[in-house]
């Protein structure tokens, strides 16, 4: 009887056929949007060519980059996406491949190793005799998560504003979550952490929270040690203790408050620099600081925008060590300080460009008066002032005119002359 019910089910059950279009599985479904249809159509025709052509098209497609393909309008965007996709295809089958000759070589040695453990009378090494315990992963993730809350009861709050999505572009998102994903990560792995909180994450509509709940699957689950919210943090914390993070203000953060509520801006804005975090302080009347960075490092090449993980790992050293200074060389990227064997100073920049542009070679005598060098420079000299004056410039009129600015012939070289006329006489 039993028997006879599931079969009855199973036949009951409606089928969904799948459709394979160029390893795309796809439900077989109507879509609600036509034009959404004729352009993937177009895309599935775009693949096949391509791949007859012997271009770089991946294998395979999953539904969310067939999305990503959607949002795409240029032919060449969608080249790109496909050949980043290729890459990405080639360097795991490259990674499984690697790792299946770890594992035959790994097998091979445990092979060998019997063999001459059969010899031997005691058998010595790490291995088969120790006196430390092993510390597995589990435990030391359990440490970690252990510290994560004990921080949620004691430690200080603090508040990372996930409301940026929707002045960030795609790319710009998904580098927002690999840096929350990075702030969780270097947060954990502090001695002292803080006790962070996502605000304004929407996980369903924005690219960063869904980037993020990727990386992060198990992120709801009520034993992780984070705190995600979908309200403002104006709604969860005292707005007398807020203070707002961001790098259009003018009063810098000298003194660290061990009682304060400080709220990083979620936002990597690589090409937008209005001041989007300063507006939404001024909006709620919320205090507003910035990092110290002019104060304590001599700033070089580069924008002064940093990271959103670099910003909490500086906040974790000085909460911890009350030193700024130290915290900004530590965390602050190498390539942004000043160096001094790099051309910075734009006081002396055509004079260095100069130097690096013309080598002059002068000889012994070129001090003398009556020397051959001499005469023939002179003369040069007289003709590059004539062209000038006929407005017939020479090739090498630019490096002429540095020469002129930077380089006096009346003063310069006066002990050489000296030297000279004291060896004839």
């Amino acid at each position: 009887m039993i028997r006879l019910m599931k079969c009855l089910s199973q036949q009951l059950r409606p089928r969904t056929d799948l459709i394979r279009c160029y390893s795309v599985e796809v439900q077989n479904q109507k879509e609600t949007n036509p034009e959404k249809e004729k352009k993937r159509k177009v895309i599935e025709l775009e693949l096949d060519i391509m791949k007859q052509e012997g271009r770089k098209v991946p294998s395979k497609l999953s539904k969310g980059e067939m999305e990503k393909l959607l949002d795409l309008n240029s032919v060449s965007a969608r080249r790109k996406y496909l050949a980043f996709l290729f890459s990405c295809e080639m360097t795991h089958i490259n990674q499984k491949k690697k790792k299946e000759e770890r594992m035959i070589e790994r097998q091979k040695a445990l092979e060998e190793r019997r063999e001459k453990e059969k010899d031997m009378h005691i058998v010595y090494g790490l291995n088969r005799n120790s006196i430390f315990l092993k510390i597995y992963e589990t435990t030391m993730n359990l440490w970690h998560n252990n510290k994560l809350t004990r921080a949620m009861q004691f430690s200080q709050k603090l508040v990372i504003d996930c409301s940026y999505d929707q002045h960030m572009t795609m790319q710009e998102a998904e580098n927002c979550a690999k840096q929350l994903c990075y702030t969780f990560a270097m947060n954990r792995l502090h001695d002292q952490p803080f006790d962070l909180h996502y605000c304004n994450l929407d996980t369903v509509n924005t690219v960063s929270g869904k980037k993020l709940h990727n990386h992060i699957p198990t992120m709801f689950n009520p034993d992780f040690p984070l705190n995600v919210h979908k309200e403002s943090f104006m709604d969860l914390f005292d707005k007398d203790k807020l203070v707002y993070l961001t790098p259009h203000c003018r009063n810098e953060l000298i003194e660290y408050n061990h009682d304060d509520i400080y709220i990083v801006g979620a936002m990597v804005d690589k090409a937008n620099n209005e001041p989007i975090s300063l507006a939404k302080a001024k909006k709620h009347n919320l205090r507003m600081a910035k990092l110290p960075l002019e104060r304590f490092l001599h700033w070089g090449i580069g924008g002064k925008s940093l990271a959103i993980n670099q910003i909490v790992e500086i906040l974790l050293d000085v909460r911890a060590k009350n030193d700024w200074e130290s915290a900004l060389l530590k965390h602050v990227p190498r390539r942004k300080l000043f160096k001094e064997n790099l051309n910075q100073s734009h006081k002396i920049k055509g004079a260095q460009d100069f130097k690096t542009k013309s080598k002059i070679t002068i000889s012994k005598n070129f001090f003398n008066d009556n020397s051959e060098d001499q005469q023939g420079f002179e003369d040069r000299r007289q003709r590059s002032f004539n062209a000038l004056n006929e407005k017939h410039l020479p090739p090498r009129s630019k490096e002429r005119k540095h020469f002129e600015k930077y380089f006096n012939l009346e003063t310069w070289g006066n002990q050489l002359k000296k030297k000279n006329n004291n060896n004839d006489n």
